[in-house]
């Protein structure tokens, strides 16, 4: 019948528009979920690696119930969600059997009527429940895309990220130097670096000045390749995003504070610097000042070993590296004077005609330097000796 017809084809729209407004809501606390377990995720992380400060200021408690209060709003978000996937399917089903009933009274009136005989309006009825289940589950598809939308966008956004550009020029050696002209850093439309102008000589040693965010670490990351800048960078003349990886790695080397120490023995974290000699290894591991390695089956973690026995690990591997250019972002912050002076000694005596930019707070360590650049809000305001740099940083404002 043409007139039952017309009147389910408008009664679809409704079905749509209950997925549409069911959906989203579902999708946008799927996100929230999301964003919630996140900080479930990273808080208890952070008390795991943090748990000796938090017994030692007594703040269990304060971590106790910022944890709850995250694990209380993730709770929220994944009931409501659960609750607005219930509210479709409730709405489905009773407009379904809705529909079912209104055909049944209205083919019933039309068969009293005699304008449809009995045999037409049960075939009608038949086609219309065996239609009714696939068009439930299809709406409920629908409806699970939907809430999926979210996590499909994370995704989206991870597979997004650009692939580490691959140069083709190939670089034996370093014989000239680096030049830098207008570079700048963006990140998220902060501009960490901004025309960067300076230059650095082969086997030259220079330091690096300069308040909390004024962009030294940024500076020594782009040096290594490992951020995208704007600008020139020219290693013996050859733009260093240009450059093969491989060769950049082996002949740059960064060391940053946060030293990087893995589970596993002493010589497992010696082996991603290269070679197998035991007695390079005992060589680097006396150089960096190692004395508390016993052995080189010695079983180490980031949570057995203190800040500056981490640094000083980190820092054996540089002696079994022997880069061009070594990039060094305050290695030594953690160590005492004393062990930080004979670190550095041997640093600077093993490196000798080699390059060495060097990121320091103390001015002790800056003295050793040929050249010094103080940096202020991401650029370079002052260039000279290591005495002239320290007395303009403590003069400026």
């Amino acid at each position: 019948d043409w007139l039952l017809t017309v009147g389910l084809i408008f009664l679809l729209p409704v079905l749509s528009l209950a997925v549409r407004y069911f959906g989203g809501k579902r999708g946008k606390h799927i996100k929230r979920a999301q964003e919630s377990y996140a900080g479930v995720a990273d808080r208890l992380f952070s008390s795991f690696s943090g748990f000796d400060s938090i017994r030692s200021f007594g703040a269990q408690s304060m971590f106790e119930r910022l944890f709850h209060e995250l694990n209380r709003s993730l709770f929220r978000s994944s009931f409501r969600s659960e609750v607005y996937f219930a509210l479709n399917s409730v709405f489905n089903y009773t407009f379904g059997y809705l529909v079912v009933a209104l055909v049944i009274l209205y083919g019933g009136y039309r068969v009293v009527e005699g304008s449809l005989t009995p045999g037409e309006f049960i075939s009608y009825l038949t086609a219309l429940v065996f239609m009714q289940n696939p068009l439930m589950e299809s709406q409920k598809g629908v409806m699970e895309v939907r809430s999926s939308l979210p996590v499909i966008e994370r995704i989206r956004e991870l597979l997004s990220l650009r692939e580490e550009e691959e140069g083709k020029l190939p670089l034996q050696s370093l014989k000239e130097g680096l030049q830098v002209k207008g570079l700048s850093v963006r990140f998220r439309g902060a501009e960490l670096l901004r025309d960067v102008n300076l230059s650095i000589h082969r086997g030259e040693k220079v330091g690096i000045m300069g308040d909390t965010g004024s962009g030294k670490s940024t500076f020594l990351r782009v040096l290594a390749g490992l951020v995208p800048y704007e600008g020139s960078l020219r290693v013996d003349g050859l733009e260093l995003r240009d450059i093969k990886r491989e060769d950049l790695r082996k002949h740059f080397l960064l060391i940053s504070q946060d030293a990087f120490v893995f589970p596993g023995t002493v010589r497992e974290n010696l082996l991603m610097a290269g070679g197998k000699d035991e007695e390079l290894f005992w060589k680097s591991l006396r150089l960096a000042g190692c004395d508390f390695v016993e052995s080189l089956d010695q079983e180490v973690s980031p949570r057995s070993l203190s800040g500056g026995e981490k640094q000083r690990l980190a820092l054996a591997r540089v002696f079994l590296r022997s880069p061009e250019v070594l990039l060094l972002d305050e290695v030594t912050s953690a160590l005492d004077a004393k062990k930080e002076e004979e670190v550095l000694d041997n640093i600077f005596s093993q490196f000798e005609g080699k390059t060495i930019v060097l990121v320091a707070h103390r001015f002790s360590n800056l003295l050793r330097c040929d050249r010094v650049f103080v940096f202020r809000d991401g650029g370079v305001v002052f260039e000279g000796k290591p005495k002239e740099a320290i007395e303009f940083f403590l003069q400026s404002p």
